[in-house]
């Protein structure tokens, strides 16, 4: 008796789908705090780009590329992406806290008051991507890792295939 192996792609869960949500909804803000954080401190658009890319893997391979187990090494990169960007916005912040505090020694020239509005908008944003970062973590923590399993209804992809000699 001959059995032949079938090779099924997994249904993507629930959880999945609403991760793949909410990276697409975090990419902008990431985005965004890319450039404000280039414009003020040299090296402050350099954290950012690693939720890019991760969200970026996540939102747009996760049809085509990283699917098996459900998508689960897409979720485990944006995860790691968003892990080591989460340190990095630590450190972001607490240079844009001093550069706001230059800001505010300074005074009222024209061209620095331009630029310390850029540093205001850039801290905004490092704060809000903070929090992005930490809700993208703990989502892709429970999608990756299986923690608060879902029960989802067995799904068959194909008849079971028999061959008999």
């Amino acid at each position: 008796i001959y059995n032949k192996k079938i090779m099924s792609i997994q249904p993507v869960s629930q959880k999945m789908k609403n991760l793949r949500r909410y990276a697409a909804i975090h990419m902008p803000f990431e985005a965004v705090l890319v450039a404000l954080g280039t414009m003020t401190t040299w090296y402050g658009g350099t954290f950012p780009i690693l939720p890019l890319v991760g969200s970026s893997v996540l939102v747009c391979c996760g049809n085509c590329c990283c699917t098996s187990k459900g998508g689960k090494g897409a979720a485990v990169t944006y995860l790691t992406m968003n892990c080591v960007a989460f340190l990095g916005s630590i450190w972001d912040y607490f240079a844009l806290s001093h550069v706001k505090a230059h800001c505010d020694d300074i005074g009222d020239w024209v061209e620095v008051d331009e630029y310390c509005n850029y540093v205001d908008a850039a801290a905004a944003f490092a704060i809000i991507c903070f929090i992005m970062r930490i809700i993208g973590i703990i989502m892709a923590s429970c999608s990756a890792c299986g923690l608060l399993p879902e029960k989802e209804l067995e799904t068959i992809t194909e008849a079971p295939v028999a061959v008999t000699i």
